[in-house]
């Protein structure tokens, strides 16, 4: 299966929520309000993140799920121009160029920009999902997302969240062996009593390279999603 049967259509469609619900048990509000499905791994996060990998690629994460129509109207808007920043694993769009180190992606497509600098066009949005995570030097390519958008530019970003305890820093191996190096939570979250390694206020490190935060939340399968303007 490739990629080009997940279009805007699909994405709004029931057809989408089903495949999205398989193996939950409960209603759809539920469903968006249960935030740690990655933790234990539910029936329902194997399924979607495995079973119906190939088929919902990108969009298999319920944050991206639950805000579904704000990143519809960001990818699939025919008057912006965006890269999907480390997207080789599952790409969010057929459509979208991705940046990113690897040659190829999950659908065996090449990859022409491995470097945001390399982009021939001024960038609308930058998307980018479960990525950040991994890069050593996260200040610089912040700084490299801000001087890449065009003014008012979007950056959108699905992350991992610190209460995934699998996903903290140096805690394991994902993406071909490339390990966490970051574990990321919100400013507004103040109560963490344990020693979390290497835990980054993420929305903050944000405003402090110069983004304006339009909307940082918790979302489900441990996840944060941040919608941010240049």
């Amino acid at each position: 299966m490739n990629q080009n049967h997940i279009t805007k259509e699909y994405l709004l469609s029931d057809n989408y929520v089903n495949d999205m619900l398989v193996g939950y048990n409960n209603s759809l509000t539920q469903f968006i309000n249960d935030l740690y499905d990655a933790e234990p791994k539910t029936n329902n996060y194997n399924i979607r993140h495995f079973q119906l990998s190939q088929k919902l690629g990108g969009w298999r994460w319920k944050g991206i799920f639950t805000y579904r129509e704000t990143f519809i109207n960001i990818i699939f808007n025919d008057q912006l121009k965006g890269v999907d920043f480390g997207g080789s694993q599952r790409p969010i769009s057929p459509h979208i160029d991705i940046v990113d180190i690897e040659t190829t992606d999950y659908y065996n497509r090449p990859i022409k920009y491995h470097k945001l600098s390399e982009v021939e066009y001024p960038i609308d949005y930058i998307f980018s999902s479960h990525t950040l995570e991994h890069i050593p030097n996260l200040e610089d390519i912040i700084e490299e997302m801000y001087e890449a958008l065009v003014i008012d530019g979007i950056l959108a970003l699905n992350l991992p969240s610190y209460s995934c305890k699998r996903w903290w820093a140096n805690t394991g191996n994902w993406m071909g062996g490339t390990p966490h190096v970051h574990t990321f939570k919100l400013k507004k979250t103040t109560d963490i009593n344990e020693d979390i390694p290497n835990l980054i206020n993420i929305d903050e490190l944000l405003e402090n390279k110069g983004f304006k935060i339009a909307l940082a939340e918790y979302a489900g399968d441990n996840n944060i999603i941040i919608f941010a303007e240049k």
